[in-house]
């Protein structure tokens, strides 16, 4: 086979090396979402990473009366390495069984928290970072697109108590509420705008 190129074989390797280009970056870009926040895998530790936040006890935290703690459920930090608190069971919370516009899922240490209506789609971990309240630190988004982000809990005062949960940005600022949640029966699905 001869080193030199014809005329026709060079158009059409020119005419192919867009579309091998955008092929490999398609590639890149699937490999890179799948090691992302949200996406496939356990997803453990991520948004405390973002943050420098340590994993803690769900169950042991002021909001631990709202779950489905194990009794004497409290105990130190999670971690890895040993396995830490396996946390609450699942419970699925709602702002209003009427509207949903706000759904919420805890499960474990963890927090999923969907509001179409508000652009919010948080999934984050139980964590303390020095000089702050424990809360969930974790990703709003999927994939590629998804920023850390924070959601601050404490049980609510109003009759029939709940959850009164904040989503904040990775700088404080507010995206979302504060918003009662109540336990729910079922997993809700969110409701129109």
């Amino acid at each position: 086979m001869s080193s030199v190129m014809t005329p026709l074989r060079a158009k059409v390797m020119a005419k192919l090396k867009p579309v091998r280009t955008a092929i490999a970056l398609l590639t890149l870009s699937a490999c890179l979402q799948a090691c992302g926040p949200g996406v496939g895998g356990s997803g453990t530790g991520q948004g405390l990473d973002a943050f420098g936040a340590t994993a803690a006890a769900l169950c042991g935290s002021e909001i631990a009366t709202a779950l489905a703690c194990p009794a004497g459920a409290a105990g130190p930090p999670a971690s890895s390495a040993d396995g830490g608190n396996a946390g609450s069971g699942t419970v699925f919370f709602a702002d209003t069984i009427d509207s949903r516009r706000v759904v919420v899922t805890v499960q474990g240490n963890s927090i999923d928290l969907n509001s179409p209506c508000a652009r919010i789609s948080f999934r984050g971990q139980w964590g303390l970072l020095a000089g702050q309240a424990a809360r969930f630190y974790g990703f709003n988004g999927e994939g590629a697109s998804a920023q850390p982000a924070q959601v601050r809990a404490s049980l609510s005062t109003a009759g029939g108590g709940g959850l009164l949960l904040t989503v904040l940005d990775a700088n404080g600022n507010l995206l979302l509420g504060p918003v009662l949640v109540t336990v729910q029966a079922t997993a809700p699905t969110p409701g129109g705008c």
